[in-house]
């Protein structure tokens, strides 16, 4: 027995722009909205129509500072704590 499963990729979902009738009116529409800032695909549905998608990049976030992860063995809490102790007293 196999299983489907879907993958779901990251990032903003698709939105219909426009729906056409030819490749040729898509592409020139996928043209006049391509930037920077927006991203365009065209896909042919079931009828023969052609979708225009866009989405929207947006600024990309800036780096996060790194969480420090728990110490896992006991020496290192311990350490850790008396780190923290040694903080406290300064």
């Amino acid at each position: 027995m196999t299983t489907n499963q879907t993958v779901v990729l990251p990032g903003k979902p698709w939105t219909i722009h426009t729906t056409c009738e030819t490749y040729d009116a898509a592409a020139a529409i996928k043209e006049e909205l391509t930037s920077e800032k927006l991203q365009v695909k065209i896909r042919r549905n079931a009828n023969d129509n052609f979708l225009v998608k866009t989405r929207d990049v947006g600024i990309p976030k800036g780096d996060k500072a790194e969480k420090k992860s728990k110490p896992k063995t006991r020496a290192g809490r311990r350490a850790e704590k008396m780190k923290r102790k040694n903080d406290q007293i300064k």
